[in-house]
């Protein structure tokens, strides 16, 4: 007799200095499996993560984030995916958050992501995660947010200035 999944699960907790990988438990109840994205040795600097569940005996990825450090070694690009179905289970700003706490490691003092400006859940789930978004064109919205040092958001005023504010691309939302 098989276990179910769900009880074997336990939920992941992310440290300050480092993304605790393994299985967690989902909103409704289901597993899935936390685990670290790296790219092949000749890519750019690069990572991510990956969430999978096991569905008819079969491993498949749901949900997955990764950044690249820009040449400034102070910014990154990221972006986010999670399948439809398995959306509005929390796992949007669990990548996010692991993403975060990975570029702080690097180095890294901002993260930001370009997205459609239609697309709406994309910026509820950016407003949740503690970003600000700005217009970048006229069809684009863009998502930014500082990584200070301690998980502290009092620490926030301190770091540098947005790549936004440096290129002179701010605008309101």
């Amino acid at each position: 007799m098989t276990q179910n999944p769900s009880t074997r699960s336990t939920p992941v907790e992310l440290t300050h200095d480092a993304v605790r990988v393994g299985r967690l438990t989902l909103r409704g109840g289901g597993a899935a499996v936390l685990r670290p994205w790296a790219p092949p040795s000749d890519q750019l600097r690069q990572a991510g993560f990956e969430v999978s569940v096991v569905v008819a005996r079969h491993e498949m990825v749901i949900a997955g984030a990764r950044y690249t450090v820009a040449p400034d070694d102070h910014s990154a690009e990221f972006a986010v995916a999670v399948m439809q179905g398995w959306q509005s289970q929390g796992l949007g700003c669990l990548l996010v958050e692991a993403l975060c706490r990975s570029a702080r490691r690097e180095g890294v003092r901002w993260l930001v992501t370009d997205f459609p400006d239609a697309d709406v859940r994309m910026a509820k789930l950016m407003e949740r995660c503690g970003f600000t978004l700005l217009v970048h064109s006229s069809k684009l919205m863009r998502a930014e947010r500082g990584i200070p040092d301690h998980p502290c958001a009092a620490a926030l005023p301190a770091l540098t200035q947005s790549p936004s504010a440096k290129a002179g691309r701010l605008g309101g939302f």
